[in-house]
């Protein structure tokens, strides 16, 4: 990626998350035990428009359309839509069943909150989603 067009969407203290127009890369700041320095993590229809590391930096949540959920171990794999995968799930990403994330907040471990932007009505809707199960409840 080209690193002036590179816009920041979350950093931690090793980690940061950047996107370059729909793409989205994870770089460690520092190399602690991972065998690459950066992965792709997602690509979006549209700009993504924000993301959260865990506060453990096990996980992220990158949204924008729809939502990623990647866990940060090894191998790391690149992102590929609609790939079966460990690393990384999808969520309303489908062209039927498409959500336009706003923001992303991490409550507690595992639990996101999340805002939809609604299509049809323009408000904003708010859900809670664990990460680890994809169960979801709105708020």
């Amino acid at each position: 990626m080209n690193n002036d067009k590179m816009q920041t969407l979350a950093k931690s203290k090793n980690i940061i998350i950047e996107s370059e127009y729909e793409t989205v890369e994870l770089s460690f700041i520092k190399n602690y035990g991972f065998k690459k320095k950066s992965v792709t993590i997602g690509d979006f229809y549209g700009d993504p428009e924000c993301a959260i590391i865990s506060k453990d930096e096990t996980y992220c949540v990158v949204g924008g359309c729809g939502l990623i959920v990647y866990w940060i171990k090894n191998p790391l794999e690149e992102f590929e839509y609609d790939k079966r995968t460990k690393q990384f799930q999808e969520y309303f990403r489908k062209p039927n069943d498409i959500w336009w994330i706003t923001s992303i907040q991490q409550l507690k471990g595992h639990i996101v909150k999340f805002e939809v932007n609604s299509s049809e009505t323009e408000e904003k809707e708010s859900f809670e989603m664990n990460v680890k199960n994809g169960e979801l409840k709105r708020l």
